[in-house]
């Protein structure tokens, strides 16, 4: 049996007194399982796994399973109920929006007594079991030591469904690895979306338990209204994304009272824009630019064509001036974003599918829009208005497969190499600040280096 812990394979690696998030895999090693499944751990001294009964109740993501937990002595068994798929049936191709649903994150914790020793795991489903046994590595502590010269943000999805008492050690952890910035993405990749209440708790908990931390709200302008969906190339709807279009022509009063509202909910610091590069392509999941027939009816009003051309028709015929007017589309929908934060410093996080060409003209054009442009510096900044923040993508969130299609030259296979890629990143990009996608890969690895580097 493969490990049902995600980013694990035969080692599990914390720091010593410090928590870590697992992500359980939920898909079933006997094929579709109509019971659901259960998982069993046999907890060595010295490893704990916090409580997790005392979360809230959301009714999507990982509530689609949430467990029933049993712990017996240092037997501690996960049932997760329901039709779970087996592994050769669950595909993320075939689950874009739903990956979440098949992971189920617990918050461990562990001592040096438990370095070395075996955390043996029993998977049973359809009246068969399969075990495996991963080693427990536990690693010195360095302690509180002076804080860093720089800025360090974290990208905090998925954080809200902690409880309490599991975000107070996570944010223990956040201290430790002198985190400056964190970032709440209130809608992303198949990650639902939540009731701004949930968010409000989450930074009260995070200013009182880190004093100094600034919160930036992070995630594509309009994500969370009603506006129409943004559309790929064959005409899908991405759940995650509003067409771009919609926002500027038909509902820019709706983006700037709900991003207004994000604002308030939080008391944000700053505001936060992921962005894909327009290309002559598209992403499947990643898409830079919509192909509604809105969009693609503007654009042949523009290029004085007689009928509306499709998607096709667009990339072979009028390739260039398709990129161009979608980076236009992306400035307008940045004022409108300005106009709702006001004060508030506006940084964009751009991402590109082929790796960001930082000496082109495309990006720059938005340093008279934005305050900070976060990207992966392959070259020294350039001197413009606006502050540039490295950064250094690990991976984000289980769904990492499409990461390593779209985003290859920025997508780090190797965590131990991270903190080498943040010094090399900090330098170049002016040595202000670092980005780290994202705290998913907080294990203790990246935290034993981050608390080392100063």
């Amino acid at each position: 049996m493969r490990s049902p812990i995600w980013n694990c394979t035969t080692e599990a690696t914390l720091v010593d007194g410090l928590a870590t998030v697992w992500w359980l895999d939920l898909t079933s090693p006997f094929g579709n399982s109509p019971a659901g499944l259960d998982l069993e751990f046999t907890l060595p001294d010295g490893l704990e796994v916090l409580n997790s009964s005392h979360r809230p109740v959301f009714g999507v993501g990982p509530d689609a399973h949430r467990p029933l937990i049993y712990q017996d002595g240092s037997t501690l068994t996960f049932s997760f109920p329901r039709l779970l798929p087996g592994e050769n049936d669950r595909r993320p191709i075939t689950h874009p929006h739903t990956w979440c649903n098949l992971f189920f994150p617990i918050v461990v914790r562990a001592t040096r007594e438990a370095d070395g020793r075996a955390l043996p795991i029993t998977c049973r489903a359809m009246g068969d079991s399969d075990s495996c046994e991963i080693t427990v590595s536990v690693l010195s502590n360095p302690g509180i030591v002076p804080p860093c010269p720089h800025k360090r943000s974290l990208e905090l999805s998925f954080f809200p469904w902690f409880s309490q008492h599991e975000q107070e050690a996570l944010c223990e952890v956040l201290r430790r690895c002198s985190i400056t910035d964190v970032s709440l993405n209130w809608h992303d990749h198949g990650i639902p979306l939540l009731p701004m209440d949930a968010y409000t708790v989450t930074a009260k908990l995070l200013r009182r338990m880190m004093p100094d931390v600034k919160i930036w709200i992070d995630g594509m302008p309009g994500a969370d209204t009603i506006a129409p969906r943004a559309e790929d190339i064959y005409g899908r709807p991405l759940s995650q994304l509003a067409s771009p279009e919609a926002l500027t022509q038909s509902c820019p009063d709706l983006l700037i009272s709900t991003m207004r509202s994000w604002c308030h909910a939080v008391d944000a610091d700053g505001v936060l824009v992921t962005m894909s590069e327009p290309g002559g392509g598209d992403a499947d999941y990643v898409p830079a630019h919509c192909f509604s027939a809105a969009s693609r009816a503007h654009f042949a009003q523009e290029q004085g064509l007689d009928t509306t051309p499709d998607s096709l028709h667009i990339l072979r015929d009028y390739r260039e001036a398709w990129t161009d007017f979608c980076w236009r589309q992306m400035h307008h929908v940045l004022d409108l974003t300005r106009m709702a934060i006001g004060n508030r410093p506006l940084a964009i996080c751009a991402l590109g599918p082929q790796g960001l060409n930082d000496n082109g003209p495309n990006w720059q054009r938005f340093a008279d829009i934005a305050d900070i442009l976060i990207y992966t510096h392959h070259h020294q900044a350039p001197e413009d208005k606006a502050e540039h923040w490295g950064q250094t993508r690990l991976s984000t969130m289980p769904h990492t497969w499409w990461e390593r299609w779209q985003d290859p030259l920025d997508h780090m296979d190797d965590p131990s190499m991270a903190t080498a890629d943040m010094k090399i990143q900090l330098a170049i990009s002016g040595n202000t600040a670092i980005r780290i996608c994202s705290w998913a890969s907080l294990d203790g690895r990246l935290q034993h280096q981050l608390m080392n580097w100063r």
